[in-house]
């Protein structure tokens, strides 16, 4: 059977072995090699979230995060850059005109970096379109992305453009490779097969029918799939991911439990009940998570096919939904890798990989524990930041 036979979940099974295989490999090269790409090429994986119409499968939230979950059991880096290219077919796909679109998504392999800007970015209008600088860290996915999202402050004639809101204009812009600059700044504990490295545009100029708002709703688009906003459905997605880690996590120390007896100790693990204890902890508290986790996916479903945009009380529910799972699946692998012992500190290890590639998600700014409070303060009527909900 083909992989075109196969439906996208399957086909992310299909390959899960041999990421696991090259999951070492990525680490330690800082990106993904020849073989994990090639799979995910081959399988349309890093555009199955798009519209049909750029080759896209319009898969929905559920799938795509069935799919997070199934590669970051292989290997969190490479669910990370699956999550990290659909998030931008996703977003851009419906919203730039056919020609625009078919320029940008021309095959398989086609995948456009995001980063997020530091200091000063901007776009200064011109006849035809932006000149666009600036400087973006954490581009996921920079290292085999064809084009790259500048995102930038408007500018007309020196001066900052703004919403009647009062708010400023914000705009992607899209930068083809050969105009940009990468920097290798990606020196991290975790999650280095991403290779994030940050990128630079200097005075490089984006015809207008390559711009467009941020994370703006695509409009004229009746599939349900393009309904849920995509920072909401990028964030299910790594919660996903997360989750996909842990039971990786759970999964090595179960092998381990079989054949280990420490130094010192005449206990094997097997036997010891502390393995018992912890075991079934983290087996609960995965399911536990994966039902929250499917919880929110129906929620998002069901909202985004009745209401025009989906309400900020729903965005709250998925906010709180991820920031807690993810919070699980740390916390599941840091409880496994304190039992495990000496076995799990080495490089070559898959749990010490799993356990600082979660610290590293847990630290970006979707899982970051003021969520808690930002999301209670919502809960009880008080004021809170909006902006990160």
């Amino acid at each position: 059977m083909t992989t075109t036979m196969l439906s996208p979940v399957e086909r992310a099974q299909s390959i899960a072995g041999l990421i696991a295989e090259e999951s070492e490999a990525i680490h330690r090269g800082g990106r993904l090699t020849a073989r994990a790409h090639g799979a995910l090429v081959d399988t349309n994986l890093f555009r199955v979230s798009g519209p049909v119409s750029i080759g896209g499968e319009e898969c929905g939230l559920a799938t795509a995060s069935d799919i997070a979950e199934i590669l970051g059991r292989a290997d969190v880096s490479t669910g990370w850059l699956f999550i990290q290219a659909n998030a931008t077919v996703y977003n851009f796909g419906p919203r730039l005109d056919a020609h625009t679109a078919a320029e940008i998504y021309p095959g398989p392999q086609s995948v456009v970096a995001a980063g997020f800007p530091v200091g000063e970015t901007r776009g200064e209008v011109v006849d035809g379109g932006y000149v666009v600088s600036g400087r973006w860290a954490f581009g996921s996915g920079s290292l085999h992305a064809d084009w790259f999202d500048a995102r930038v402050v408007l500018y007309e004639k020196g001066t900052r453009v703004t919403h009647r809101n009062g708010l400023f204009a914000l705009m992607s812009c899209l930068v083809p490779r050969d105009n940009v600059t990468l920097v290798d700044t990606w020196d991290v504990a975790g999650m280095r097969g991403t290779g994030s490295q940050t990128y630079c545009v200097e005075e490089v100029f984006v015809p207008s029918r390559r711009v467009v708002p941020m994370w703006e709703m695509a409009t004229g688009i009746s599939a349900p799939a393009f309904r849920i906003p995509a920072l909401s459905g990028a964030h299910v997605g790594f919660a996903s991911l997360a989750l996909g880690g842990a039971w990786a996590a759970l999964d090595w120390f179960k092998d381990l439990a079989q054949t280990k007896t420490a130094a010192q100790s005449r206990t094997p693990l097997l036997n010891q009940g502390t393995t018992h204890q912890v075991l079934a902890q983290s087996h609960a508290r995965l399911r536990a998570a994966s039902a929250y986790r499917q919880w929110v996916i129906e929620l998002l479903e069901q909202r985004s096919a009745t209401e025009h945009n989906v309400t900020l009380q729903t965005r709250a529910e998925a906010r709180l939904a991820v920031t807690s799972i993810v919070d699980t699946a740390l916390e599941v692998t840091e409880a496994l890798y304190r039992v495990a012992g000496t076995t799990g500190i080495f490089q070559s290890s898959p749990l010490h990989r799993i356990f600082n590639d979660l610290h590293v998600m847990s630290q970006q700014l979707f899982a970051r524990p003021f969520h808690y409070e930002n999301i209670g303060r919502y809960l009880l009527g008080l004021d809170y930041d909006r902006s990160i909900v």
